[in-house]
């Protein structure tokens, strides 16, 4: 009976921490690709939940840096390689009087406020418009876009922690989407 108990203990624990990393996702949710003559142009929507780890870090004060990159997938002999084009970098740290989210972006030199974390994700999920070059993409057939949270831009007590917990380390990978020239 007691060994029983044990699994089924044991069980409840391991589907608990499974469903919580289950929460906690970033995805491409929807990328339109338009092309003209001389430029391709990329909207892109993610989706964006954090863990429990990241929101509580945010809101005691860490700055946690999202970063979202796009690039072209070329394939050589020993494997594919991403060289990515465009990156987009923002800044997610929490006013401590005004308890509002403070989302920089880098690329614009912008600063916005938000009342929530969701809301502050909701803006960092929709990147700005992405402009390519037709010359740059004549060799690939395929977009490659991820976002991630930089962890080694962390601070050192958390880094270490972050490298060795999925909790910490949400990242998308590389999700190629078909694009016709």
């Amino acid at each position: 009976m007691c060994k029983k108990l044990w699994h089924t203990s044991l069980l409840l624990v391991a589907l608990t921490s499974l469903s919580e990393l289950a929460l906690a996702q970033f995805s491409v949710q929807h990328l339109q690709v338009s092309i003209n003559d001389s430029n391709i142009q990329l909207i892109t929507k993610l989706n964006l939940v954090f863990t429990e780890p990241l929101q509580e870090a945010v809101d005691h004060g860490v700055t946690l840096q999202l970063v979202t990159e796009f690039g072209f997938p070329q394939e050589h002999w020993f494997g594919r390689q991403i060289t990515v084009l465009k990156e987009f970098r923002y800044f997610l740290s929490r006013y401590a009087l005004s308890g509002r989210y403070v989302v920089y972006q880098q690329d614009r030199d912008e600063t916005r406020t938000f009342p929530s974390l969701t809301d502050a994700l909701e803006h960092i999920s929709i990147p700005p418009i992405v402009l390519i070059s037709a010359a740059e993409v004549t060799s690939s057939d395929n977009l490659a876009v991820r976002a991630y949270v930089d962890t080694y831009k962390l601070p050192s007590p958390l880094r270490l922690q972050a490298f060795f917990s999925r909790r910490w380390s949400l990242n998308t990978d590389w999700t190629l989407w078909p694009i016709q020239l």
